[in-house]
């Protein structure tokens, strides 16, 4: 897949995580990273693998800078020749000639350490251009889905304590989790109430350009119309939804996708 310069130029934040057996190593990775790449925040870090996977469970992170002669590492290779499925991960060694394994386990990238500015610039954009791609594929999927299924103009059940209410997709702004309950805010209302929980309107409108930010809130990716750096978004009715920290990178990436 082509990306432009220009789409590169608008790479946004991406979390990362840091896997190494030396404590100092991790701590000189971690300054090289945020001195060189000030779009990748480092959410953790660790000296074991489980740990290491801990953290990947828990932050979910785009990418993983691993130390190759972490213990337990080739163990986790799947049929994929992949380390961590769910993330890119970067490979270093302060022995050159692990370079060949990389390739053989398709990492994102291979730095030599102690890193240099230039290698892990260039590693680090690479993984960029994989992440964008993969996010690229996932939207043309969802797409294709939303056709075969439902368009956004039909309308959809919704179970009240007094029946059922018939709302058409794009008139839902957002929806707000009550414990068993669920609030819903559409363009012409703010008081339905739904004896459905939150969590089964994320299976049923999550095609639709529907995004959780928050495990209370559900909102439609169309109706928002700003967001804050303190982890905010503002919709289109002018209310106020949090996002959670780990879903922060996510929610910006289908944003960047969606426009």
């Amino acid at each position: 897949m082509y990306l432009s310069p220009n789409a590169m130029q608008d790479c946004i934040s991406l979390n990362a995580i840091i896997l190494d057996i030396c404590i100092d190593a991790i701590e000189k990775v971690q300054e090289e990273v945020e001195i060189n790449c000030p779009q990748i925040q480092i959410v953790g870090t660790a000296t074991n693998l489980k740990e290491g996977l801990g953290l990947i469970r828990q932050e979910l992170p785009q990418i993983v800078f691993s130390e190759i002669t972490l213990p337990g590492l080739n163990s986790l290779i799947g049929a994929g020749g992949t380390f961590f499925p769910s993330c890119h991960t970067i490979l270093m060694s302060s022995c050159p000639d692990r370079a060949l394994d990389a390739n053989k386990y398709q990492a994102a990238g291979f730095l030599i350490k102690p890193l240099k500015k230039v290698e892990l610039i260039t590693a680090v954009r690479y993984a960029e251009i994989r992440i964008i791609a993969n996010n690229h594929r996932k939207s043309e999927i969802i797409a294709t889905n939303n056709k075969q299924i439902i368009p956004p103009g039909e309308l959809i059940g919704v179970p009240t304590v007094e029946g059922f209410e018939f709302i058409h997709i794009n008139q839902l702004i957002r929806l707000e989790g009550m414990q068993k309950y669920t609030q819903i805010i559409t363009r012409q209302r703010s008081d339905l109430i739904s004896t459905n929980n939150i969590g089964e309107f994320c299976k049923l409108l999550h095609p639709f350009h529907f995004f959780s930010p928050h495990k209370s809130h559900l909102i439609n990716l169309v109706h928002v119309k700003k967001y804050y750096k303190d982890g905010t978004i503002q919709m289109s009715d002018g209310s106020l939804v949090p996002v959670a920290k780990r879903r922060k990178t996510e929610f910006l990436n289908t944003m960047l996708l969606l426009r």
